[in-house]
């Protein structure tokens, strides 16, 4: 078996012809069931603060803000669901009148290695609501997590929806003089804002645009190479041109901290039913929320019949094979798993 891994920033690029239509997306360009594609555009449609607030007081504090479990019980079924209702507070102990935080909620049980986490449901008033599917028998507890404020969510909104926070360097190559190759780095950038993107006037640019979202990047045009001779890009630094106070708003102590509430055991006695008929896993099943949970550290989905495989079948099936890895920081952690436990493997980086 031998696997490539490549970045998908490192590739020569064609852009397509001006005239090129640019199409609608669509859930199936996007490969995923039209439910999942209207989910996904409402949890883009975050809420906005009521304006921008004066004094650092006025945010959320995780020290402040609570939860409850609605109408608990002294016991409960696998296969039932429980709701937990989240009130956000400021440092003033006001309860908030509007939304917009971002919360992380989870129920867990950490000496079976168990976990599921569940879907916030922001009411734009200061409260919100978390459903929960009992996975597993046994004991579980919620576990909520306020990341960043509204406030914060606010300020990283103004900052990045009015020019890109992170640089690119593009490398342009190309014959020289005598033969001689020839490499340039300018900045490039997704084109944003203005008729000329982040440049100030006509013809700075080389412009490569994407068919399918209409997208297009930009790269300061070379000295003395054309654009056809874009090569790939890399990241550059990041950037973040908050005041002193807007930062304060994503210190330590208002950031990715533990709220309190109700510390209810929750027992959960074994299942009347099954909890769904699994089928055979395949491209095109729809994802519920949630689309799984995890036990003794194994992930069990609610969308199709996952197996786990035995370092002889893995060997097995994928023997005489070629895979690529192809994206991002993710898919980055799935091969080095398989260059961790796959046998017999022979790797090409």
């Amino acid at each position: 078996m031998k696997v490539f891994w490549r970045f998908p920033t490192v590739r020569r690029f064609h852009p397509p012809s001006p005239k090129s239509a640019t199409p609608k997306i669509s859930a199936h360009d996007m490969g995923i069931t039209q439910e999942e594609w209207v989910r996904l555009q409402k949890a883009c449609d975050w809420p906005s603060t009521d304006g921008e607030i004066t004094r650092l007081d006025q945010s959320t504090s995780p020290v402040h803000t609570t939860f409850s479990v609605e109408g608990f019980n002294e016991t409960y079924k696998v296969g039932d669901t429980i709701r937990v209702t989240i009130t956000a507070r400021d440092h003033n102990k006001t309860v908030k009148s509007y939304g917009g935080d971002f919360f992380r909620a989870k129920l867990l049980n950490l000496p079976l290695k168990a976990g599921v986490y569940g879907e916030v449901v922001d009411h734009r008033n200061g409260t919100y609501t978390v459903d929960f599917l009992l996975a597993w028998e046994g004991q579980a507890q919620v576990d909520v997590f306020l990341i960043i404020s509204s406030e914060g969510v606010h300020v990283l909104n103004k900052y990045f929806e009015s020019k890109p926070h992170i640089r690119y360097h593009g490398y342009f190559e190309g014959p020289g003089a005598n033969g001689v190759k020839i490499v340039e780095k300018v900045e490039c950038n997704v084109k944003w804002g203005s008729a000329h993107g982040l440049w100030s006037k006509a013809n700075c640019c080389c412009e490569f645009k994407d068919v399918l979202t209409g997208s297009v990047w930009q790269c300061e045009r070379p000295r003395n190479l054309s654009c056809d001779y874009w090569v790939y890009h890399e990241q550059g630094e990041h950037q973040f041109p908050a005041t002193a106070f807007e930062r304060n708003l994503f210190s330590s102590e208002l950031t990715n901290v533990g709220i309190a509430g109700e510390s209810h055991i929750i027992n959960v006695l074994p299942e009347a039913t099954a909890i769904g008929e699994m089928e055979k896993c395949r491209p095109g099943l729809s994802t519920p929320v949630p689309a799984g949970f995890y036990f003794q550290d194994v992930w069990k989905s609610f969308v199709c019949d996952t197996r786990r495989f035995s370092s002889r079948q893995i060997k097995s099936c994928l023997s005489n094979k070629i895979i690529y890895f192809l994206g991002d920081s993710t898919m980055r952690q799935y091969f080095e798993f398989f260059e961790r436990n796959v046998p017999g493997r022979s790797f090409n980086v």
